[in-house]
């Protein structure tokens, strides 16, 4: 988690880290439920999503959430 890089002004106190995005952590909870799978694979899964299309990882959060893109075993659906 660490690796992600952390955006934002920092002279302007708003510094935000990807994680931090009401709808990775909503993205999250949906592909675990999708899947059947932990958290933790459900968070690899997002990331290895948003690495493969070279998209930020709110970017297909936000896809998730909105029912743009749906998670299923072997791969994304979309």
């Amino acid at each position: 988690l660490a690796e992600l890089p952390v955006t934002g002004d920092l002279d302007a106190g708003m510094l935000v880290n990807a994680f931090h995005r009401p709808e990775v952590n909503q993205a999250v909870g949906m592909i675990a439920i999708q899947l059947r799978v932990s958290v933790e694979e459900s968070l690899s899964r997002l990331r290895a999503a948003a690495y493969s299309s070279g998209r930020p990882i709110w970017e297909i959060a936000a896809d998730v959430v909105n029912r743009r893109i749906r998670f299923a075993h072997g791969g994304e659906d979309g």
